[in-house]
């Protein structure tokens, strides 16, 4: 027997591992199974993050993405801006594909539920604040508060009345808040509110909306009145919703008289005559002799149509005068002239007294007309 030696060592070691080797790759080669590799199926698809109720308008903060392995039914919608802005038509479950049949269509809203006699109303609240701060929800009932502004306030009634705050209506539904019809966050300012109000009190809100501002406060009751009644419920005034005393109708200022003029008294034989002079004019019927008024008080030294016995300057005694009737003379009288007093016609000479004549009259005598 031979005795090993270290090169007969080293040799058979690197038989077996020659050995193992050769036997490793048969065995991959004869033995060897196909491998399938694992396909990753799946899309990634926009999705709630919460839970969205009936009513709701999708804004971006309620949307998330998630990958679905499944197969599309062609109804999922498969980005952000297909979603926004519409409104949720059946309730929406978070972590699972929206479907298009689970919203309205872009730009259209739920129909308005709204009782039989009444109206629904969009307002402006203002801030979040006057909207009881989001704590409000769609479905409830609050009472409108109003507070007057602006030409309200310039009425000189208001001056005796002072600040004013009154409660509008009590117990009117809340429809919706800013179009959503959930409660959802508010903005800073600039909120509107969907109410319902009877029919008969729809112009008296906007009146209240367009005259002052707005405030909510959160109520049980559900009577929906009106603390303002209006005598036309198609016309309300802006007297009515102050509840103003009507102004009074003013009073006529009386017409300023001038002041009372000259009069003098003709007498002839038995007959008697009288003119009226103004600053030296005589007045041609515009002053009424019995109750000291005139008559024509814008032009009160306006010609008017001659009476018997009364002459006008110019006119001859007996003679037919201008604006008389045809083949109507007027009476044999005197002639009236404005400074120089009566005149005769030629010839003729006067026959009255200086006895006769009246006082405080310098610039006007009465002589009697000739006779033919």
């Amino acid at each position: 027997m031979k005795k090993l030696t270290p090169a007969t060592l080293v040799g058979m070691v690197f038989g077996l591992l020659v050995l193992l080797i050769v036997g490793f790759v048969v065995k991959k080669v004869m033995f060897a199974e196909e491998e399938v590799e694992e396909v990753v199926r799946g899309r990634i698809l926009p999705t709630a993050l919460g839970d969205l109720e009936v009513g709701t308008v999708i804004k971006p903060e309620h949307l998330g993405r998630a990958r679905f392995i499944r197969e599309l039914t062609g109804d999922e919608l498969l980005v952000e801006q297909a979603i926004i802005g519409r409104v949720v038509k059946r309730r929406i479950e978070s972590a699972v594909p929206i479907l298009a049949s689970d919203l309205y269509p872009l730009g259209k809203m739920p129909p308005l539920a709204v009782s039989s006699g009444y109206r629904a109303m969009t307002v402006r609240i203002g801030d979040d604040s006057a909207l009881l701060s989001g704590l409000l929800h769609p479905g409830e009932h609050v009472d409108i508060h109003w507070t007057p502004e602006g030409t309200a306030n310039s009425d000189p009634r208001m001056q005796e009345i002072g600040a004013l705050s009154m409660v509008l209506f009590r117990g009117i539904q809340v429809l919706a808040i800013n179009k959503a019809f959930v409660q959802e966050p508010l903005e800073a300012a600039q909120n509107t509110i969907t109410v319902e109000v009877a029919e008969k009190d729809a112009s008296l809100l906007r009146l209240a909306e367009a005259h002052g501002n707005l405030t909510l406060a959160f109520t049980t009751d559900s009577s929906g009145t009106s603390m303002v009644e209006l005598k036309d419920p198609n016309r309300a005034t802006l007297e009515e919703l102050l509840g103003l005393p009507p102004i009074p109708e003013p009073i006529p200022e009386p017409v300023p008289q001038p002041p009372p003029p000259f009069v003098s008294t003709i007498y002839r034989g038995s007959g008697m005559s009288r003119a009226a002079f103004r600053n030296g004019v005589p007045i041609y019927g515009g002053y009424d002799y019995n109750n000291g008024n005139y008559n024509n008080i814008g032009q009160p030294n306006a010609p008017v149509q001659p009476v018997p016995g009364q002459l006008i300057p110019g006119a001859i005694p007996g003679q037919p005068v201008p604006g008389f009737a045809p083949g109507q003379p007027p009476a044999a009288g005197y002639f009236l002239g404005p400074t120089s007093g009566l005149q005769t016609q030629p010839g003729a000479t006067s026959s009255t007294p200086a006895s006769q004549q009246l006082p405080g009259s310098q610039n006007i005598s009465l002589l009697p007309t000739s006779r033919q």
